[in-house]
């Protein structure tokens, strides 16, 4: 059960590897010393991001 989690979580984390996003987090990372409030806002921002994307989703395969 736990290798359905973890299998899909590392393919997709090594398909984004080297991603601009992880890149501009990085590079943001060593700027401030503020690391939580920086992972925090990461998180927000990708939850609005994907959050709109499967709700734009599922709101088309609906009307079809």
């Amino acid at each position: 059960m736990i290798a359905d989690i973890l299998i899909p979580l590392i393919a997709t984390g090594l398909a984004e590897l080297g991603d601009k996003t992880q890149l501009s987090v990085l590079l943001l990372s060593s700027k401030t010393k503020k690391h939580l409030h920086l992972l925090l806002g990461v998180m927000l921002a990708f939850l609005i991001v994907d959050g709109v994307a499967v709700l734009l989703g599922s709101w088309i395969i609906n009307a079809v």
